[in-house]
């Protein structure tokens, strides 16, 4: 989870270009691989959450037997019924901590293999580390439908300011204004490809509040305080900040202390 809400927090950020998130997404998707596969590591986490839960005076493996103790089908139904496998504690958990992995990984990989489908020309073209090999004459072709109709571009002068901007890239780390200026084409195709993607994970954030905010107690509330309760839970992190007792004592010296809420 804490590489989800890191990972979050990158795709949110508003100085993220489409290239620098598809490596996000696929370093985020490897990581998750390797925990999926890592049986010591899940242990681990399980031993944790034992050992946390003993603090509180609980015995994590009783509850467990409690709430999934061994059911046998009737004999009339299975002779060998006592052959059935009992699941331990820890296959339990193991079995429901790789299926949310699981979930997440598919979802994830569909989602990166969507976006790479997208800008594939273009991600084939800059895909680090860059070379002369990268460039192909219909992967060029395929690039230049990024580009607004009216930029009429000849593909050979396409490669060869590319060509130019490869071999300037293995040799300084970054570009100069003069050399942009000199490749116009290559430029324009580098700017595409750094463009701001578009991000909802702010709005669905908020729509995932709402379940909490509006339940039975709060159905009177008016819009408005709805709307301002939301917004203190979206932005909890800055809300945390506030210093509670700076502001009463602001407000505790003020004349006119009937204000609007």
């Amino acid at each position: 989870m804490y590489k989800m809400k890191l990972l979050t927090e990158c795709l949110e950020s508003t100085e993220l270009n489409i290239a620098d998130a598809i490596i996000f997404m696929s370093s985020t998707l490897e990581s998750l691989n390797i925990i999926n596969s890592d049986i010591d590591g899940m242990d681990n986490l399980i031993n944790s959450s034992i050992a946390f839960l003993k603090s509180f005076d609980v015995d994590a493996e009783k509850e467990f037997l409690v709430r999934h103790r061994r059911r046998l089908v009737p004999k009339r139904l299975d002779n060998n019924r006592d052959n059935a496998d009992n699941i331990s504690f820890k296959t339990f958990y193991r079995k429901e901590y790789k299926s949310v992995l699981d979930e997440l990984t598919s979802l994830m990989k569909n989602n990166l293999e969507s976006c790479i489908g997208t800008i594939k020309p273009l991600y084939n073209m800059f895909n680090p580390p860059v070379s002369r090999n990268n460039l192909s004459e219909t992967g060029i072709q395929d690039a230049m439908s990024f580009l607004p109709k009216q930029f009429v571009v000849d593909p050979l002068h396409l490669q060869v300011e590319l060509e130019v901007l490869y071999d300037q890239c293995k040799e300084v780390e970054t570009v100069s204004e003069q050399t942009k200026k000199m490749l116009p084409i290559a430029n324009r195709m580098c700017r595409l490809l750094c463009t701001a993607p578009v991000t909802v994970a702010g709005n669905e954030r908020s729509f995932s509040k709402l379940k909490l905010i509006k339940n039975y107690l709060r159905t009177t509330q008016s819009d408005s305080r709805l709307s301002d309760l939301l917004l203190l839970s979206s932005e909890k992190d800055i809300v945390d900040d506030i210093k509670l007792d700076l502001i009463a004592k602001q407000w505790s010296i003020l004349k006119k202390r009937r204000i609007c809420i």
